[in-house]
């Protein structure tokens, strides 16, 4: 970058470029200076926030316009070529305000110290306090419509809210650390930065999972003090030890990072296009980084496969396929088809590489819609080919089921499972007998754990509780035979009475079995009752 000394004075602590040719910053001092990135014309230099009141948030809806915040509270309107010393606005009084957005001439929101924002008219400031979250401070705060503000605070909450109608805002948690910098490049999409140097790209309509989606370490060595997008898919942070760091935010690459030549902590970073970017540091100094033309976007040579069992329960997973350009990212989009593989729509919250088939899935086929990103943005997405149709779930199948020996009241319990095709081994399985049920209400416990069998010499362990057996074999079986009597089972001298008399042929027991993989089903079975 290019290095031009704007204000010898006192520390600068924001930046904003309206163009590429007008950039302005504040500092600690109340002072503000307007220059030209890149041009040798010297910085115009003025005072806006008398008292030597700390600036610590500055935003410029227009060349005409700016607006900066203090530590105490108060909001001041200026123009940039010409900053004489403008009226204060007390919009937040007691409160330190970190940082302002204005998305328009005529809007501003900014956030203070204590979880609140205020939002107002720079041009006649009326200001409407509405607290996001008593008690935290809100660091940063990022506008990209007027009625869409999303902040940061010092948990590592998100939220995001209407600045014209702030009743209603929820807090959502996106990083296990505080956040410092902000960012939000679309309306659905918000990168933050926390002062570990962790970076988590998340939508900020809806923030719950399975957002966030992304998370890259971006500069682990310093402690982030800022950030800026220059495009959806190329974001650059600046630390505190003069370091700056560029990668896309939807990746899980680490971000390559660089050194400034400052003199102290880069404390603000601006980019007023994709070719152009601003850091200002702790001594005055702004450094005017600019690129060449950007590459095209990737464009797609093959689409992705989707590799996995199409049975419920199972994980499919998509390469990213093949593009030109060298992607950064990708973003993926799971297709619920009919059985034909055509009429595919969405599946709301599938946009992860993977995805685990649910009922719903079963008698469909299902497609990927992938897309690929550089520096310069999304290429168009391809669409894989269909999967085969996905099967319902059967990991384990009743063969054959029995009750005997009611009537005599030494009543047995024969039933086989078989693990489904394609399924791994049994390991572990729960046979419930809490009630029998269609013809007859009454009811069989198991009492005991002696004179159960699994197979023939197979070793197991076996716990009862409540009317439940599990059974945990040592060594997976795809079939087994468990049997279940001589005095495991209690009979009531009712239910004996009425299979001697033949009233009682059948009946529904209720089997819940494991399989390996940990899933689990519960299995209605019939039974013939002798």
């Amino acid at each position: 970058p290019s290095v031009v000394l704007v204000d010898g004075t006192s520390k600068l602590t924001g930046v904003a470029c309206p163009s590429t040719t007008l950039c302005s910053v504040i500092d600690v001092s109340g002072q503000e200076a307007t220059f030209a990135p890149g041009s040798a014309a010297a910085s115009i230099v003025g005072v806006i926030d008398t008292g030597t009141r700390a600036l610590y948030g500055v935003s410029c809806p227009a060349v005409n316009q700016c607006t900066a915040v203090d530590a105490e509270g108060r909001a001041v309107t200026y123009t940039p070529q010409s900053p004489a010393s403008p009226g204060l606005s007390k919009v937040d009084p007691g409160h330190t305000l970190y940082a302002v957005a204005c998305p328009l001439l005529t809007q501003c929101t900014a956030v203070d110290d204590d979880g609140a924002e205020v939002s107002f008219n720079p041009q006649h400031p009326a200001p409407a306090l509405a607290t996001l979250e008593a008690g935290d401070g809100l660091l940063a705060v990022a506008c990209p419509l007027a009625t869409q503000c999303t902040a940061i605070d010092d948990r590592g909450d998100e939220i995001t809210f209407n600045p014209q109608a702030p009743a209603t805002h929820t807090a959502s948690a996106i990083d296990s650390s505080p956040d410092v910098a902000l960012a939000c490049p679309t309306v659905t999409e918000c990168v933050a930065i926390s002062a570990s140097g962790g970076e988590v790209t998340f939508n900020p309509q809806a923030p719950a999972p399975p957002a966030p989606r992304a998370t890259a370490t971006v500069d682990a060595a310093g402690q982030p003090d800022a950030l800026a997008c220059r495009t959806a898919t190329g974001c650059v942070a600046v630390d505190s030890t003069g370091g700056v760091s560029e990668g896309d935010p939807n990746g899980a690459a680490t971000w390559p990072v660089g050194q400034l030549a400052a003199t102290g902590p880069v404390d603000g970073v601006v980019c007023p296009s994709p070719l152009l970017c601003v850091a200002i540091d702790a001594s005055g100094h702004a450094f005017v980084g600019s690129s060449g033309p950007l590459p095209p976007a990737p464009g797609g040579l093959a689409a992705s496969v989707i590799a996995g069992v199409t049975k419920q329960g199972r994980v499919l997973t998509a390469s990213p396929g093949s593009w030109s350009q060298g992607p950064t990212s990708y973003k993926y989009q799971w297709l619920r088809c009919n059985g034909a593989g055509g009429a595919c729509a969405p599946i709301p919250a599938a946009i992860e590489s993977s995805y685990t088939l649910v009922a719903a899935d079963v008698g469909h086929k299902l497609r990927v819609r992938t897309g690929a990103a550089n520096i310069t943005g999304p290429g168009a997405p391809l669409t894989s080919r269909a999967t085969t149709v996905v099967r319902p779930l059967v990991p384990v199948s009743v063969s054959r089921a029995s009750l005997s020996g009611i009537a005599r009241r030494r009543p047995r319990l024969a039933i086989t499972l078989t693990a489904g095709p394609g399924e791994p081994p049994l390991k572990r399985f729960t046979i419930s007998l809490s009630r029998v049920r269609i013809v007859n209400p009454g009811s069989h416990r198991l009492r005991l754990r002696r004179a159960i069998t699994v197979g023939a010499g197979a070793r197991f362990s076996a716990t009862v509780r409540g009317g439940r057996l599990t059974v945990t074999l040592r060594k997976p079986a795809p079939r087994l035979r468990v049997t279940v009597g001589g005095g495991a089972l209690a009979v009531s001298k009712a239910l004996a009475r009425r299979v001697k008399a033949r009233k009682l042929r059948s009946a529904q027991l209720v089997v819940i079995a494991f399989e390996t993989g940990g899933v689990r089903t519960r299995l209605k079975v019939d039974v013939t009752v002798t």
